[in-house]
């Protein structure tokens, strides 16, 4: 599935009583203008959004216990 997948699939997921991670991926545009010299992220909203896709990341994990 390479890490993508449908809505078709959500089903299957129940089915297997799965926990599949929604939006996995961090895609940053124009990351060279997003990092300084020791690549330490200086963008804000970035930084917002990755703290987002963290927190949820934590989240997710819980329920795995």
């Amino acid at each position: 599935m390479g890490g993508l997948y449908t809505p078709d699939c959500v089903p299957i997921f129940v089915y297997l009583n799965m926990f599949p991670l929604n939006q996995p991926e961090v895609l940053i545009a124009n990351a060279t203008q997003k990092f300084d010299e020791k690549e330490i992220l200086k963008d804000a909203a970035t930084l917002e959004r990755t703290n987002e896709l963290l927190a949820a990341l934590v989240d997710w994990t819980k329920k795995l216990e």
